[in-house]
């Protein structure tokens, strides 16, 4: 919501000093009136709002219906003897939601049977640490790991829906 506010910023910002020019232009040249100036950068203000609105309704439908798409084979997986097809879905359905740095971190500390230390992940992924930590941050506000403090580093461990799946202990 923060970026939001500051694009808005930006945009008010950048209108009021193309004011200014036309403005400037009007009295020398008589290109564009002052009114007309004012209410084409209050129209573009009013429009921006509500396309911003718009967008984000149509992301928002986006993930509810991947999220009900994920729980529809949870809630199917349990019935079905075919696990294997539905331990692939769930690992694809997964790594949609990851970005190329994410789904390498979870597949090494997927091949550590769950765990590993910050330390040990950083040289895995040739990552570099400041790197490596805002990744792992992010993960954590989306419980898809825990960090552990571990002597002077961090112990990093899949949550257990994710272990779950990708050890393939289905639920």
């Amino acid at each position: 919501m923060r970026r939001y506010k500051i694009i808005w910023a930006i945009v008010a910002i950048i209108m009021i000093v193309a004011n200014i020019f036309t403005i400037y232009i009007t009295k020398e040249r008589h290109y564009i009136s002052v009114y007309n100036a004012w209410m084409l950068s209050i129209t573009i203000l009013l429009i921006i709002p509500f396309m911003y609105i718009f967008i984000l309704k149509k992301i928002k439908n986006q993930i509810e219906e991947s999220m009900i798409t994920i729980s529809r084979i949870l809630t199917t997986q349990n019935n079905d003897t075919n696990t294997k097809t539905s331990t692939k879905l769930l690992k694809n359905y997964l790594y949609r939601f990851l970005d190329f740095d994410e789904k390498k971190i979870i597949e090494k500390i997927a091949e550590k049977n769950g765990f590993i230390l910050q330390s040990e992940l950083s040289r895995l992924t040739n990552m570099n640490k400041v790197r490596l930590h805002r990744l792992l941050q992010n993960m954590r506000k989306r419980e898809i790991i825990s960090i552990e403090r571990y002597g002077k580093t961090n112990r990093i461990i899949l949550t257990e829906d994710v272990k779950k799946i990708l050890l393939n202990n289905i639920i």
